[in-house]
């Protein structure tokens, strides 16, 4: 589904430890945005809108807001050879690594943003843009000022200026609450509806993919307000991943109580393992007839609870131009594919059971 590489993948299990906070399923935020992000920095939806809140002018220590900049670089420069710059904005905040935020392509202005930021006097800021090209990145221009309790902060260089103001925590907050009721709810339903069903097609993927779509469009939404640390999408990624190992472990169960027979026959062929890992496909009917392999539907299922769709190898689609005599046979590759439609897809361990099309399982003594 486009939503899960627009999304996907599932969700984000940060991490205690020291170091910029990480997540175990990354497909949330690279389903939406395909340059590297910074979890320090996830974007908001609109960064336009987010600028517009942050007030032109602002008094005092900033705790625990929204630091957002408009980055502008001089369009009348011959950046690119046929479109305006790719900007890279790396912000440098007192005590922290750089954070780098890659904005849109072919744009003289970006607006980017990190939550959670505490300024006090004294301190000081830098800011880098940056024209991200194939083999290098040009410098658009740099700055550093120093934090004297007024806003908005202005950096500017031959080529580039950029303005830099803080949305208060009070005001990330209000703009956070729906979504982070979003989040929880949309997590309630995942947990709630997430089952596992080893003869659906999917393994009982469709009992979840519209509710983990929601959760992970929230989780999205709030989190360039609140930062990933925030309780609720802590608890809410917690509750999604225990519910997609729940169904993994209950998909393993099923598998693990099913036999399977030696062989199945569908459609005149008969399946079977044969030796090397490879599977033996059989002419069981009356006249010679062609394998098509794109007109059969094949599952794998893993000892760990992956069911996944496979797909016999392209390297032996040549063979199947001949036609097989009865009883005549090929020994063709299998292979998994990993089902993108959700983004909890472990690697597979050990093939156990191999569905054709809609009929019983077959018993994989090959490893």
């Amino acid at each position: 589904m486009v939503w899960v590489l627009m999304v996907l993948a599932l969700l984000i299990s940060l991490l205690a430890s020291a170091g910029p906070p990480q997540w175990r399923l990354e497909q949330v935020d690279e389903a939406r945005f395909y340059a590297p992000r910074d979890p320090r920095a996830p974007q908001a939806a609109d960064p336009k809108a987010l600028f517009r809140l942050a007030p032109e002018k602002a008094q005092g220590p900033v705790d625990q807001g929204i630091l957002v900049c408009r980055a502008t670089a001089s369009c009348e420069h011959d950046w690119d050879a046929f479109a305006d710059p790719d900007l890279l904005i790396t912000i440098t905040l007192p005590g922290q690594a750089p954070v780098a935020i890659y904005s849109g392509e072919s744009s003289c202005t970006a607006h980017v943003s990190i939550p959670g930021v505490s300024l006090k006097r004294g301190e000081r800021i830098t800011v880098k843009v940056e024209d991200r090209d194939v083999t290098t990145n040009e410098l658009v221009g740099a700055g550093t000022e120093t934090f004297d309790d007024h806003l908005p902060l202005r950096f500017s260089s031959e080529l580039m200026k950029t303005e830099c103001r803080v949305v208060s925590a009070d005001a990330a907050a209000k703009a956070a609450a729906p979504w982070l009721d979003q989040v929880r709810h949309a997590a309630a339903d995942v947990v709630r509806s997430t089952r596992a069903d080893l003869n659906a097609n999917d393994g009982g993927e469709s009992s979840f993919r519209a509710p983990l779509a929601k959760l992970s469009d929230a989780l999205l939404r709030a989190a360039p307000l609140t930062t990933w640390e925030h309780p609720a999408l802590v608890t809410a990624i917690r509750d999604a991943e225990g519910a997609l190992k729940t169904w993994q472990a209950q998909l393993a169960a099923a598998i693990a109580k099913t036999e399977g027979s030696p062989a199945v026959v569908v459609d005149g062929w008969r399946w079977e393992a044969s030796s090397g890992g490879l599977l033996r496909v059989t002419n069981v009917g009356k006249k010679p007839a062609r394998l098509d392999p794109e007109a059969v539907t094949l599952r794998l299922a893993f000892a760990n609870g992956v069911v996944r769709t496979a797909l016999v190898a392209l390297t032996n689609y040549p063979r199947f131009e001949k036609k097989l005599a009865p009883g005549e046979f090929l020994d063709v590759e299998v292979t998994a594919v990993c089902n993108w439609e959700h983004p909890f897809c472990p690697e597979p361990e050990g093939p156990r059971l191999l569905r054709v099309n809609r009929s019983q399982w077959l018993k994989l003594d090959v490893q």
